[in-house]
């Protein structure tokens, strides 16, 4: 028999493991831990979460706008922090069926060029 998915959720101070509906679940309360152990984890979480904003950065001065962006956001009590739509960069999705639309659309030696340049870059229609 294949294992369930692990389930985990966070209520108040506790992290909460689910192993399906017969199996369980085991229950994990912070303030049980030594205050130096719930320190480390306060900064190991703080680094995972600020680390995180910066991962689909390009550069550096992104990655530091990123970290700064979701800091500030803690520091004002927000654990979620969202990037404007007009900030976020998007890669436009281009099907092969409107580059063979656009392409029916140039004249005969147009289209053999841009073909040319398409297969250059990788992609063959």
């Amino acid at each position: 028999m294949a294992a369930k998915k692990l389930g985990k959720k966070i209520e108040s101070n506790e992290v909460i493991f689910t192993f399906g509906e017969a199996d369980g679940e085991l229950r994990f309360d912070v303030n049980s831990l030594p205050e130096a152990m719930r320190t480390r984890l306060l900064v190991a979480g703080l680094g995972h979460k600020l680390g995180d904003s910066a991962a689909s950065s390009k550069t550096h001065e992104d990655m530091k706008k990123q970290i700064n962006r979701v800091w500030e956001g803690l520091v004002e009590g927000n654990w979620t922090t969202r990037v404007p739509g007009e900030e976020k960069e998007k890669t436009p999705k281009i099907s092969q069926k409107t580059i063979l639309a656009n392409l029916e659309n140039l004249p005969a030696e147009q289209q053999e060029a841009a073909r040319s340049l398409l297969a250059s870059m990788g992609i063959v229609l």
